[in-house]
């Protein structure tokens, strides 16, 4: 009795730990697609843009990247850039940190 007990465990090892595979396979897929679909996110929030010249205007703001506020003519959501002279600034587009929190990071 207890022979035939312990031989229909084993021969049901390969089935249980069959399917338990099978759901690490899937869990592993679904991580790996999540993390392909931030890595996609990221990557186009950073991909390089060509300088739109704009009526934003840079004053008192240091040069480097910003996120527009809607108001000195520059869009709330875009990020800009001012460029050296103070008064120059590219429109780099929408970006989603600035339409989130209006920062380069949230």
């Amino acid at each position: 009795m207890k022979y035939s007990i312990i031989v229909s465990l084993v021969a049901a090892m390969p089935f249980v730990m069959g399917q338990a595979a099978v759901r690490v396979r899937a869990d592993a897929d679904a991580q790996l697609a999540a993390r392909d679909a931030v890595e996609a996110q990221v990557e186009a929030e950073l991909m390089p843009r060509a300088c739109k010249a704009t009526k934003c205007s840079c004053l008192a703001i240091p040069n480097g990247l910003f996120c527009g506020d809607g108001l000195l003519g520059c869009k709330k959501g875009n990020v800009y850039q001012c460029g050296g002279d103070g008064k120059l600034s590219c429109d780099y587009g929408v970006r989603n940190s600035c339409k989130k929190c209006n920062k380069l990071s949230c």
